[in-house]
């Protein structure tokens, strides 16, 4: 089934907003989406993330809740995103 228009804008409004999210990441950030989310094959664990990229456990688990955090907010600027509820 084709995509129709509504569709199609809401794509390219999460495509912009994941776009602008990872533009404005630290470079360490941006390595960490590359290998645990765009790998095709990525079965990457926080440990073995960690030791790659030289950080602690604890800051790959911050890294990846500050890109969650970040691509909301663009998702929200864009106006797909609702209200986070903690």
């Amino acid at each position: 089934m084709l995509a129709d228009a509504k569709d199609l804008d809401e794509w390219r409004k999460e495509t912009r907003a994941v776009k602008r999210a990872y533009d404005g990441l630290k470079w360490k950030e941006k390595k960490l989406v590359r290998l645990k989310y765009w790998d095709k094959e990525s079965l990457w664990r926080t440990q073995e993330l960690a030791k790659e990229l030289q950080v602690s456990r604890w800051t790959v688990g911050e890294w990846r809740k500050n890109v969650v955090e970040a691509v909301w907010e663009e998702l929200i600027k864009q106006g797909i995103g609702g209200r986070r509820t903690k």
